[in-house]
């Protein structure tokens, strides 16, 4: 539902021992004390910011963590909302062994500028994860998304559309832990270690994980998504405890997903401009352009008549065992892109909308 988020605490907070802050960054007007989580760490603990502004009595206390990671140890379970007042004290505790002491009601009640919806989808029937990146990665939605750029990487693994405050992000969860394995640098999640023991058992053995995440980074992304683009019920303020909610997190990600999936660039999309049509042609079947520019001319014509007809029609400028061909590969070109595009679609639509947590739907044992 919620995986990372981040806390801005202005008050009603106090810290222990500054020593804790391990990093400083200075401007004109501020300074800014980093506690990053360490490697050598084997049980997972927030991050923090303290920043000391110029004027202001006090300090900004940024708390930033994986919300299944507080509470399960890992982020392959997931959050429900009747988790939340067992999230909040699991925080409270872990901020008190690092000396920051606070209480349940500012944690639940503290601004949010930042937050990740995310779903673990579990993929069955034989798809794979590549399967649903790849049909992604042909999405023309970057304009609609306002996204300065996408990457593709790990082999189609993983698909991620960036802008300056908000990304959307696509992968193979699995995948992504063994590039980790490699090096950190490579996986899209930072903190695989802790996912570990569970990626590594028995369990998941030839499982197909797709991880979906809509990563709003800014608390202006944060508004926009909810109240101009998604328009939900006016709520108080940004709090934690408003948007941990199970029909928020649902609405952001269906929303995404629907802009993505909407404006795939298909053989069967009428929509689709020509130019772009011809260049898919040409991506997906790896002919040369005199067939692709003949396939493409076979499909504008079976828009408008029957392959008999059009045969009939051409026979008296070609021979018939040199039309046939044509029309059944742009046939089949055609048929097949809408078959397998709506069977990877349908699937994730179905997952997105019963938006069962991941342990409940492969039943993993000992969970709560």
């Amino acid at each position: 539902m919620i995986d990372t988020v981040t806390l801005r605490l202005n008050r009603n907070y106090t810290i222990e021992d500054e020593g804790i802050f391990t990093n400083t960054a200075k401007g004109l007007f501020y300074c800014s004390l980093y506690r990053s989580k360490s490697k050598k760490e084997t049980e997972y603990m927030p991050a923090l910011r303290l920043t000391k502004i110029k004027g202001k009595v006090y300090p900004l206390l940024n708390i930033e963590f994986s919300v299944p990671k507080i509470l399960f140890g890992n982020n392959i379970h997931e959050v429900k909302e009747t988790d939340f007042d067992l999230i909040i004290g699991n925080l409270n505790n872990e901020l008190a062994k690092l000396g920051v002491y606070t209480d349940i009601n500012t944690l639940s009640w503290a601004d949010v500028i930042k937050v990740h919806y995310s779903k673990n989808i579990l993929l069955e029937d034989g798809i794979q994860a590549v399967q649903i990146t790849n049909l992604l990665n042909k999405s023309n939605a970057m304009p609609l998304l306002d996204t300065a750029h996408k990457a593709f990487r790990n082999g189609g693994h993983s698909l991620v559309f960036h802008s300056n405050t908000y990304e959307v992000a696509f992968y193979d969860k699995i995948k992504d832990f063994e590039q980790s394995k490699k090096s950190e640098k490579r996986s899209i999640e930072k903190d695989n270690a802790f996912n570990k023991p569970l990626l590594e058992s028995d369990i998941f053995q030839r499982k197909q994980i797709l991880r979906m995440e809509v990563r709003l980074n800014k608390k202006q992304a944060i508004f926009d998504t909810l109240f101009k683009k998604i328009k939900i019920n006016p709520i108080e303020s940004l709090s934690f405890e408003n948007l941990f909610k199970e029909d928020i997190s649902k609405a952001v990600l269906n929303y995404y997903w629907g802009i993505v999936t909407e404006h795939l660039d298909v053989l069967t999309d009428t929509k689709t401009p020509n130019i772009d049509l011809l260049t898919g042609i040409l991506k997906n079947n790896g002919i040369s352009l005199t067939k692709a520019l003949k396939v493409f001319s076979a499909i504008m014509l079976q828009k408008e008549a029957s392959s008999k007809y059009i045969s009939a029609s051409l026979l008296h400028y070609a021979k018939k065992h040199q039309i046939a061909p044509l029309l059944s590969l742009s046939k089949k070109l055609v048929i097949s892109s809408a078959t397998n595009r709506n069977i990877l679609l349908n699937h994730v639509d179905k997952k997105l909308n019963r938006y069962m947590p991941l342990q409940e739907q492969i039943k993993i044992g000992g969970v709560y």
